[in-house]
């Protein structure tokens, strides 16, 4: 799975998606105008479309040395973050196939892992992005976080968040919660060129960090009104295209 290639500390299976056929424009001022039928192939190129950004709550850190001195402090950040374009990571593919009826398959592989296929549909489309959920749900347990205020960041950091129901666990199991989830993702587009938004993100605060590389989503600024004294945000949004 692309999960396996694109791995980073705190999120999985970042490419265990699928797409859609954008169908019937109601409102076609606002949604993508040209027909997706057909099959995608992501290159193998992460492109650093947009420069590394940081804020805190006095507002946005604009020097580039700054920026570099504070990621240089945190090794493990290093395939989060790029200021050049970046080679895709163990040779993984990854292949849509657009369908009608608002549903779409994507296959993804890499050499020694099985290759998987997933479903997704359309959830929401827009002049130059749309939003894939996937069919399927997953369960899995959440443990209790050990960053609080990070977390509560990172609970508006993204656009996409997946759809989730949760119940409360006993503490004897050692979890927080158990969940159902429908992951959702978003494509973008550059006029008819397809590409995967790979969002990286930092939050930092009360002396402890959450991250995630490579997400299919995007940066919701919202996010910069809940920053307080101490807080700190690293983002970046880079791109895979996908050709058809």
């Amino acid at each position: 799975m692309l999960g396996h290639f694109f791995l980073v500390k705190h999120i999985h299976y970042l490419f265990l998606v699928g797409a859609a056929l954008l169908a019937g424009c109601h409102r076609d001022a606002e949604r993508i105008s040209y027909d997706l039928t057909g099959k995608y192939t992501a290159v193998s190129v992460i492109t650093a479309a947009n420069p590394i950004a940081m804020y805190t709550a006095a507002g946005q850190v604009t020097s580039q040395p700054v920026i570099t001195r504070f990621l240089a402090k945190r090794a493990w950040l290093d395939t989060y973050f790029s200021a050049t374009d970046a080679p895709v990571a163990n040779n993984g593919t990854l292949t849509l196939t657009f369908r009608g009826n608002n549903r779409a398959t994507l296959l993804s592989a890499a050499p020694g892992y099985a290759t998987d296929s997933i479903r997704a549909e359309v959830t929401d489309q827009q002049l130059t992005s749309f939003r894939l959920q996937n069919l399927d749900s997953a369960a899995n347990f959440t443990s209790t976080t050990y960053c609080p205020r990070p977390a509560e960041l990172a609970a508006y950091i993204k656009d996409a968040y997946p759809g989730k129901k949760c119940i409360n666990t006993s503490p004897a199991t050692g979890y927080g919660q158990y969940c159902q989830t429908r992951p959702v993702r978003i494509i973008g587009a550059h006029g008819n060129q397809l590409y995967v938004p790979y969002f990286s993100w930092l939050v930092e605060g009360g002396r402890c960090s959450l991250a995630s590389g490579g997400e299919w989503n995007t940066f919701n600024r919202a996010v910069l009104s809940h920053l307080v004294a101490g807080d700190t945000i690293v983002v970046q949004e880079r791109e895979i295209a996908l050709k058809r």
